[in-house]
C-alpha cells in the first residue's frame, strides 16, 4: 500500500516520522488520515485590540467624573498629558487592576457628579433673586426739539444767500460770414456806381478778402438744466454751517419758480437771472431768492 504522503512533505525527524505511520495505521478512513496527517499551518498571530482607555484614581474631586478616590476611565493622553501634570489622577497598578477585576468591580466615571450640587444650590437661591424686584433702565435717544415753521423760514432767511450761482455749459452755434458777391452788392447800391466799377469792385473783393472761419455764437440756451433738487441741494449747504440752521427741513416742494418759464417746465434751461420763493409748510410767508444761470467754459467742439 502505498504512503498517502508526497515525499516532499515526509519529514526528516525520526520520532515525527513514527507519528506519521502510526496516524496513518490507525486511521481506517482514508480522507481523515490524509486530514491528520497533513503538516500543521500556523495562522497569523492577531493580538487583542488595546482598549482606548486606561482606569485613573483620583487624587481629587473632578465634576462629570467621580469624587477623589474614584477609579475612573480615562484617555491615555487626556491622563498623561493633563491629569498627571495637574495631580488630579494617578496610575493604578497591575495588581490593583486584579483586585477589581477579582471582586467584579466596574470601572464608570459618574457623569452626575457635581451636577446636581449646583443644580440644588440654584433652585434653592432662585427663590432669593426673584424676591426683589429687578430694575431695568431703558436707554431713551435724547430729544431734539423741533423748529416751527416761522423759525425755520427765519434762520432760511438769515444764511441762504440772496443770490445763488449755478455754472453750467452753454449751446454754441456758428456764425454764418457775409458772401463776398453780396458785400459788393451792398458796397455798390450804397455808392451809386456803375456796372463796369461793380464788376471791377467785385473781382478785387474776392481777391483781397479771405475767407474767415466762422465763430460760434452762444445761443442761450444750456446743457442740461437746474432744478429744484439742485437748489435744494445748495440750499442744504448753506444752513449746514450752522447747527440749529442744519436742523430745517425743507423739500423740493417748498420751492417754487416765480419766472413764467421756469415755471411751466419746473426748471431752468437758458442763461441768465431768475426769482425762486422759498416757502415751508405752515409758514405765514415766504422768502424770495435770486438763481443766477452763468456760462461755464465748454469743452465741446463745435460742429462744422
Amino acid at each position: 500500500m502505498a504512503f498517502p504522503l508526497p515525499p516532499r512533505t515526509i519529514p526528516q525527524c525520526s520520532a515525527c516520522l513514527r507519528s506519521y505511520a502510526y496516524a496513518w495505521a490507525t486511521l481506517s478512513d482514508t480522507s481523515a488520515s490524509q486530514n491528520a496527517l497533513r503538516q500543521q499551518t500556523r495562522g497569523k498571530k492577531t493580538s487583542a485590540k488595546a482598549s482606548g482607555t486606561v482606569p485613573a484614581r483620583l487624587l481629587k474631586d473632578l465634576p462629570g467624573f467621580g469624587k477623589a478616590g474614584s477609579i475612573v476611565p480615562v484617555t491615555r493622553g487626556e491622563l498623561r498629558n493633563h491629569w498627571l501634570p495637574k495631580r488630579i489622577a494617578a496610575y493604578v497598578t497591575l495588581i490593583e487592576q486584579r483586585q477589581l477585576r477579582r471582586d467584579n468591580i466596574q470601572i464608570v466615571r459618574d457623569y452626575n457628579f457635581g451636577k446636581k450640587d449646583d443644580l440644588a444650590a440654584a433652585a434653592v437661591a432662585e427663590p432669593a433673586q426673584t424676591s426683589e424686584p429687578t430694575l431695568v433702565y431703558e436707554q431713551k435717544a435724547p430729544e431734539v426739539e423741533k423748529l416751527t415753521a416761522q423759525r425755520s423760514m427765519d434762520l432760511l432767511d438769515i444764511f441762504v444767500p440772496h443770490r445763488l450761482d449755478f455754472y453750467r455749459e452753454p449751446i454754441m452755434e456758428e456764425e454764418k460770414l457775409e458772401e463776398p458777391e453780396a458785400a459788393a452788392e451792398k458796397k455798390e447800391d450804397k455808392q451809386q456806381r456803375s456796372a463796369s466799377s461793380a464788376a471791377s469792385d467785385l473781382l478785387a473783393a474776392r481777391s483781397s478778402i479771405a475767407r474767415e472761419k466762422p465763430k460760434p455764437k452762444m445761443t442761450g440756451a444750456i446743457y442740461g438744466s437746474v432744478s429744484p433738487h439742485d437748489i435744494l441741494l445748495a440750499v442744504r449747504a448753506a444752513t449746514a454751517t450752522n447747527d440749529e440752521a442744519a436742523r430745517v427741513v425743507i423739500a423740493e416742494s417748498d420751492i417754487q419758480f416765480l419766472d413764467p418759464q421756469a415755471q411751466s417746465e419746473n426748471k431752468i434751461k437758458s442763461i441768465g437771472d431768475f426769482t425762486i420763493e422759498l416757502n415751508i409748510k405752515g409758514a405765514e410767508e415766504g422768502i424770495r431768492r435770486n438763481v443766477r444761470v452763468m456760462p461755464q467754459e465748454s469743452s465741446r467742439e463745435p460742429a462744422g
